[in-house]
């Protein structure tokens, strides 16, 4: 049975968790999960015994850093999705310190951590000059710019460079690894190997590809369709790659082309960055709004034109474009664009929960009309804002459902993507809570198996084969 598609990437559930269920779900059929290790993440965490950013370090003593990826778990803050500025905070030193991201910060908390760090000597030595920039990552991110000898802060609980972690390693620190996606019965995950940084990149396709050539027994580096049937037939998790924006390919189209040849899959146009090198003219916002500012941001400014360079020719080499974090105008252009369906691999229903990540009921028909698919993410501010429950997450499912039909929605989970944030369901080996509850909502076997992955694996065998 062929898996689908994850997440968002893609994965697939098997009937290792529909069997768990109810009978009246097809032990052989398809199953899907959108699972986004972003780019912060993968960082983090390592593939297959490379170096990456571990969550426990309080400091740095390395001279030749390019960056730290930080994200703020010490309080939340007025929105709710992250850490509060200036609370469990070290000083991190470096000789040669480029950039700090603050990931996990709301807007007005990431101003006031740079204004700490202009007028904090004691804690930022050797600092020039502090910008706040544009949105990276779920979180509304922060950029930190530092002089040459500059010195970095780091939310306590999740740092730096640190120890290897291993995927084929429980750890339940985290939301996903091999042996729990594999009792959760996963069989595909869309896999992020970067974000706006082309050697983050080069360094996760290369951990990626060396984590399936070491265990080969739990993952197959996958690029198509049958690739994600072996790893059904064996019992394996397929990584399908995915790269969280194209700002990191520095507006060249070569480098799109060469990291198809390394088995870029899915390509995000943007991981909500914007202005000159992206690919969007304006940077994505990460809140809670209005009805009527998502009217407005419609007709506002779309893409670059690399932006629609790279669409085109995504189309033409096999890469689904998967236009989450895109803003508004960003959204409408790429899909009027596109010869071939986008997916939207994870994110919400706006009218569910009022969140700029959530599509508008016109998007959704629009997405639809293009053949693309909404992944539901497993976020609990982008489920409910106020009270998130696995109820209310299948009432987004019903809602897409009811408003254009059962082919154009799958989740796409956002495992470790979400600071501080508890996903519903919390990690992937419990992911059969939720197959289960897409059953006591009544939904079909067909469509419960579209739901988990069926939809996804649609359109991957369209674009990617």
């Amino acid at each position: 049975m062929p898996c689908g598609h994850h997440q968002n990437h893609i994965f697939c559930a098997d009937e290792r968790s529909l069997l768990e269920l109810s009978h009246r779900v097809n032990a052989g059929a398809h199953g899907g999960v959108r699972l986004a290790l972003h780019d912060d993440v993968n960082h983090r965490r390592t593939v297959g015994g490379h170096g990456a950013l571990e969550r426990r370090a309080n400091a740095l003593g390395s001279g030749d850093l390019g960056a730290v990826v930080v994200e703020g778990e010490a309080a939340v803050a007025e929105d709710g999705f992250g850490g509060a500025a200036g609370e469990g905070v070290d000083a991190v030193f470096a000789a040669d310190l480029a950039e700090v991201v603050l990931h996990g910060l709301t807007r007005r908390a990431a101003d006031d951590h740079a204004s700490a760090l202009e007028q904090d000597d004691a804690v930022a030595e050797g600092v020039d000059d502090v910008e706040v920039v544009g949105d990276e990552d779920d979180g509304l991110a922060a950029c930190a710019q530092f002089g040459d000898a500059g010195a970095a802060l780091a939310l306590e609980g999740l740092v730096a460079d640190g120890e290897d972690l291993d995927l084929t390693v429980r750890d339940e620190r985290y939301h996903f690894d091999i042996p729990r996606a594999l009792e959760g019965g996963l069989t595909c995950s869309y896999f992020m190997v970067g974000g706006s940084k082309l050697q983050q990149a080069m360094e996760l396709f290369d951990g990626t590809w060396a984590l399936a050539q070491e265990h080969p027994d739990q993952v197959v580096y996958a690029t198509c369709v049958a690739d994600i049937e072996r790893a059904k037939a064996e019992g394996t998790v397929a990584l399908i790659l995915q790269l969280e924006s194209g700002t990191c390919l520095n507006e060249s189209l070569a480098t799109l082309r060469n990291l198809h040849r390394l088995g870029l899959r899915v390509l995000n146009l943007t991981h909500g960055e914007g202005g000159e090198g992206t690919t969007q003219i304006e940077p994505s916002i990460f809140d809670y709004t209005t009805p009527a500012d998502r009217e407005a941001a419609r007709s506002g400014p779309g893409l670059t034109d690399f932006g629609r360079e790279v669409i085109g020719e995504c189309n033409r080499l096999g890469i689904i474009v998967d236009l989450a974090h895109a803003n508004d105008a960003g959204f409408y252009e790429a899909v009027e664009l596109s010869s071939a369906p986008p997916i939207f691999s994870h994110g919400a229903v706006f009218a569910q929960s009022p969140h700029w990540r959530g599509l508008t009921d016109d998007q959704l028909r629009v997405l639809a009309d293009a053949g693309g698919v909404i992944g539901i993410a497993f976020h609990p501010k982008f489920i409910d804002r106020d009270a998130p429950s696995m109820e209310r997450m299948i009432d987004s499912f019903e809602y897409v459902i009811d408003l254009v039909g059962a082919d154009y929605v799958g989740f796409g989970a956002d495992y470790d993507g979400m600071g501080s944030n508890v996903p519903i369901p919390p990690s992937i080996d419990r992911l059969p809570e939720f197959t289960e509850a897409l059953v006591a909502r009544g939904f079909d076997d067909e469509t419960v198996l579209k739901v988990l992955g069926g939809n996804f694996v649609r359109v991957m065998r369209e674009v990617i084969g």
